[in-house]
């Protein structure tokens, strides 16, 4: 047997000799050559093909495709890929040795294509990845369900976190992050790139079932060649696509989501007795007088207030008010809301999709249609349609047709719960319907006791009937949208190859609100400047009668051009494969609204308005102008970018890719555009499984990743240039007016974000565990936060945007797929671990806050040293024998809640009033997966954690609750008595109430708690036919599946069993889903 030695030596001499080598021994080479597909025909791209004894090796390239030359006839091919059963040929058995296609059986419960990403510029086979990525594919969203595409990483990939946090910025859009947060000021939501381009318009648009699968870019690396817009991950959604030699396939899906009604008497709501007596006593201590002593006396008041007024007033006797009063607190407004406003949610979906190629074209077109009625009847309706072509009209030479369109609309449906209010005020006891279900009128506005006289009967019908106004109302919003692309793609040779790439993409929306003239609001509003002459009893209407209609359109149009060279060499034992290339980008949104009254559908007409002069009200008689609704604004923003990422492989083994990408933009200073620095990466491989010394006896794959780099993040709420706004006309000099908003600033450069990543991948021998590990580490810079500035020169503000952050985030992702039992019966776990910690590192703004630890950890605090969502709390001393909340000032006991206040504020965490107590954002979060398979049948229901952090408990605050109605549950564990204070938290109620102590206890020790815990995600149960049955039946596959989603907390470490995510308010509807899904 030749030993290896030789065959080098043999190798050398014939690369050495050169062409005359070559002629002579001509006639003993062979080429191999083919396509590399699954079972299912799906193209394996990134599969290593070798020859064992020449130990010559290639990959598969995106179509699929592969060749080799070998100087030994008597050769042993191999075909590997994971995921994938090992495929092996002997050449002299081969019928037709030149043209080659190999077909790979799938191993149990490994998902075809699993190991080929995509970055949005090029596809990466795993084996030559240096960066950190994670990848979904079909199979894998299909574990839940939705429409929402995004929604469906939840529990699915690693590294990505979910979260209810509202952000800082205007500009957020997604609930989720991707390795936490990166930025202070500006928007955390990962760049979400949809076909090569980025995408920006409604999330919600992509039809779920048109995804082939989606690839998150976590590290450098992986994601730094996006450049000015990756810092904070990103996420490549790929759709699917033809396949040339493929027959006719027909993907059929439908299936029908239904929700289940909320739990309106879940939520801590205070009961109908105890806030009527707090109606009570705030009436009997005079309260409501400066709404009953005014002149007129118009705003309404609760049905409990109205009562005891009448009995005030000697209207009504003793016996009267005690019988009425009792009826009230016997009622809670949650029942009329369940009977009359909301109902159980059902979602229908629909999809078509037809797919196939020959020779030179392939196609694929799909049609999707969603159907909805929501909690409260509001409608949804939703139509999606997609046409690729790809053509290959000579060769060598490739050219891609996409159109990617949607239509929706949603209609309004019914209040929600606590939208009708009373003056502003929560009513927990509001009746809509009698006994007989016949509307009733609720005072939101304005008493009875002043509208059932105005105007002598000769003003339009005052009162507000939530039970029949919404059918007056027809508001209605509809998206149209739609993405257009063309690529042409050249091979030069077999390896290099240019790309050009344009994409159009338009979103419109419009919203439409037409209140009709029976409508309250329209009632209300043409009452409002009505004119009654007090001699002739004429009535003059300032607002036209008829109905008012609202409309709003917004248009959003970007173009996208991108052209690079790609190069793809393979040369004895080496590769070089990468691009380099430029685009650019143009977007601009605009939006114009406008108001009409006296509106009438049929016949079409509106009546004008005088918007410039004042007219004097109905009630207070003050002059004021009729409200105009039209307003307009553009954003335009330019980018232009230059790029380039390469990767060299040596020996299958060793791993270096680099990447780097400039970009300018019109958001940028013009001092930043003129700098030439650009974001980079560089990254390092190392596949020791392919080492001769090592041995496979615990491993099958072993590969270490490392990389570092920057990426880039901006805002594009930001700008450098000076923006303005124009505000209507002044009330004193009725000319227009205008606000300076923002001070251009030439320096306002992109936030720049360093990430460090090592990485392992593994297999174990029997494939009966594997995974992949990640430690990062980042450290922004440059971060946008405001920054002090002399405003006497302006006039609007004293601070302005500047980059004046640094921030450090730390953790780890860790992803394992065990395959615990693998016979007829099969039982797969994976899991997720993610860990994320950051703090603050510098931060030159505005000191102050701490305060913002001190609230709900809603906000950013940027405080250095800590994490950007953090909670702290005043320190809690109790209760003391007359129901007062007690704090620490200076190591003692007080009640002196301004200086506590103060001296935390002045102090920070230096005080020794507040105590810290960590992040308020989860640091530690995961999944576990269990998947049970037999026959077909397959059970898998997914167990999510979130672990490390602090929530705020809701609880009362009687400033709230006496001015607002914000009630709470907790308002019955008060204390009322001497004693009390050795059982509970809750102070007394004092009035008049006191601001500073409500603060002192809302955010002290006692309202703070661990929000660790561990939830149900999901139940699925599906079902496949056999194959043989399937076959008879002219079917490829047939699944028919069950989801229940959102099945609530399993554990929680809090004591009193509070949801940490939705504290105080409703989780998200638990969701029952019947589906199929076929392939013909």
């Amino acid at each position: 047997m030749m030993t290896s030695r030789k065959i080098l030596i043999i190798v050398f001499l014939f690369l050495v000799c050169g062409n005359g080598i070559e002629a002579q021994t001509k006639t003993q080479q062979l080429t191999l050559a083919g396509r590399v597909v699954s079972t299912s025909g799906n193209v394996l791209e990134g599969a290593r093909v070798y020859l064992l004894k020449s130990k010559i090796s290639t990959y598969a390239k995106k179509d699929g495709r592969y060749g080799l030359t070998s100087t030994v006839l008597n050769d042993t091919l191999k075909v590997e890929k994971m995921g994938y059963r090992t495929v092996s040929l002997a050449v002299s058995d081969m019928a037709d040795p030149q043209e080659v296609d190999i077909v790979m059986d799938s191993v149990s419960f490994e998902i075809e294509g699993v190991e080929v990403f995509s970055t949005g510029y090029q596809t990466l086979s795993k084996e030559r990845a240096t960066g950190s990525f994670d990848y979904l594919d079909e199979e894998t969203l299909n574990q839940q369900v939705g429409t929402n595409i995004l929604q469906r990483l939840d529990g699915l990939a690693s590294g990505v976190s979910f979260d209810t946090k509202p952000g800082q910025s205007g500009q957020r859009k997604l609930d989720f992050t991707v390795r936490g947060f990166s930025t202070i000021d500006g928007s955390p939501d990962p760049l979400v790139i949809l076909d090569n381009f980025p995408f920006e318009g409604d999330i919600n648009n992509i039809n779920p079932n048109d995804v082939e699968s989606i690839t998150v870019l976590k590290d450098a690396a992986a994601a730094s060649i996006w450049g000015a817009r990756a810092g904070n991950g990103v996420i490549v959604i790929n759709t699917k696509k033809g396949r040339f030699g493929r027959p006719t396939k027909i993907d059929v899906g439908a299936n029908v989501i239904i929700g289940s009604k909320p739990d309106l008497f879940s939520l801590p709501q205070m009961s109908s007795s105890d806030f009527i007596d707090v109606e009570e006593m705030l009436f009997n201590n005079g309260f409501y007088n400066r709404l009953i002593d005014a002149n007129p006396s118009y705003v309404a008041l609760s049905p409990a207030n109205e009562i005891f007024l009448l009995r005030r007033e000697n209207k009504i006797t003793a016996a009267d008010s005690a019988y009425r009063i009792e009826e009230l607190k016997q009622w809670d407004s949650r029942t009329d809301y369940l009977r009359y406003f909301y109902t159980n949610p059902v979602i229908q979906q629909y999809s078509l999709g037809v797919s196939g190629g020959g020779q030179t074209y392939a196609y694929s077109i799909s049609g999707a249609y969603d159907k909805s009625i929501q909690e409260t009847y509001g409608l949804h309706d939703k139509f999606n349609y997609r046409i690729h072509n790809t053509f290959k009209p000579i060769r060598n030479l490739q050219i891609d047709l996409g159109l990617y369109g949607t239509a929706s609309k949603d209609k309004n449906g019914r209040p929600a719960y606590n939208e009708i209010k009373v003056t502003g005020t929560e009513v927990p006891y509001l009746r809509f319907a009698d006994e007989f279900g016949n509307p009733l009128p609720v005072a939101t506005n304005y008493t009875p006791r002043y509208t059932d006289h105005a105007g002598d009967g000769k003003l339009m019908d005052w009162n507000n009937y939530p039970l029949e106004n919404y059918k007056y109302i027809d508001a209605t919003n509809s998206i149209n949208a739609i993405v257009a692309n063309l690529g042409v793609s050249y091979e030069i040779n077999d390896w290099l190859g240019v790309t050009a790439r344009y994409q159009h993409e338009r979103q419109e929306n419009r919203t439409r609100n037409l209140a009709d003239e029976y409508a309250y609001g329209t009632r209300d509003m043409i009452n409002k400047f009505t004119q009654i002459n007090p001699t002739t009893g004429e009535v003059t209407y300032s607002v036209p009668r008829g109905g008012i209609l609202n409309t709003t359109g917004t248009q959003m149009k970007s173009q996208n051009f991108r052209g690079q060279i790609s190069v793809d060499k393979d040369w004895r034992s080496h590769n070089l494969s990468g691009i380099v290339g430029g685009e650019i980008r143009h977007t601009v949104t605009d939006g114009i609204s406008d108001t009409k009254y006296g509106y009438n559908d049929n016949p079409l007409g509106f009546a004008p308005a005088d918007f410039v002069n004042t007219y004097p009200t109905f009630i207070r008689g003050t002059r004021e102008r009729i409200p105009v609704g039209s307003v307009f604004y553009e954003d335009l923003h330019r980018f232009v970018s230059l790029f380039t990422n390469f990767a060299y492989t040596y020996k299958d083994r060793y791993i270096v890719s680099a990447s780097a990408r400039r970009d300018a933009s019109n958001i940028f200073g013009v001092s930043t555009n003129d700098k030439w620095t650009p974001l980079w990466s560089a990254g390092l491989a190392w596949d020791i499984t392919k080492e001769a010394f090592f041995e496979q006896a615990l491993f099958t794959h072993l590969k270490l990743r490392t990389s570092y780099g920057y990426q880039g993040n901006v805002d594009l709420s930001r700008s450098a240039n000076t923006i303005i706004s124009y505000a209507g006309r002044n009330r004193d000099t009725d000319l227009e007016q205008a606000r300076v908003l923002q001070l251009g600033n030439p320096s306002l450069r992109w936030e720049k974000i360093g990430q460090y990543n090592v990485g392992v991948d593994f297999t174990l021998k029997g494939n009966r565990l594997s995974g992949s590990i990640d430690i990062y580490r980042k450290r922004g810079a440059d971060l946008y936060g405001p920054e002090a500035f002399d405003y006497t020169g302006w006039g609007a503000s004293n601070v302005m945007t500047k980059n004046v952050a640094e921030m450090r985030g730390t953790g780890f992702d860790i992803s394992l797929l065990s395959r615990n039992i693998d016979g007829v019966f099969k039982w797969r776990t994976q899991a997720l671990v993610n860990m994320n910690k950051s703090k603050t590192l510098k931060y030159y703004g505005p000191s102050g806050y701490s305060g913002g630890m001190l609230g709900a950890g809603m906000i950013v605090t940027p405080l250095e040293g800590k994490p950007l969502y953090s909670l702290a709390s005043y320190r809690w001393a109790g209760l003391d024998n007359s129901g007062d909340p007690q704090g620490y000032l200076d190591g003692d006991l007080s009640k002196d809640y301004n200086a506590i206040i103060l001296d935390v504020n002045r102090n920070g965490e230096a005080s020794n009033s507040m105590i810290y107590h960590g992040s308020s954002v989860p640091e530690h979060t995961g999944s576990l997966i269990n998947t049970l398979e037999w026959k077909g049948l397959s059970l898998s229901f997914n167990l999510a954690y979130r672990f490390g952090y602090y929530f705020r408990k809701p609880t009362i605050a009687y400033m709230q609750l006496f001015n607002s109605g914000r009630m709470h549950t907790d308002f019955a564990k008060r204390w009322q008595q001497a004693g009390d204070e050795l059982n509970t938290d809750v102070p007394a109620m004092v009035y008049p109430a006191n601001s500073p102590r409500d603060q002192l206890y809302l955010w002290s020790e006692a309202t703070a708690a661990k929000g660790d815990h561990i939830r149900l995600q999901y139940v699925n149960v599906s079902y496949r036919p056999p194959a043989f049955l399937l076959s008879k039946l002219g079917l490829t596959d047939v699944q028919l599946y069950s989801n229940i989603s959102n099945l609530g907390l399993i554990w929680v470490a809090n004591k009193e069993g509070l949801d940490p995510q939705y504290p105080g308010s409703l989780p998200p509807l638990r969701t029952y889903t019947i589906g199929l899904r076929a392939k013909l």
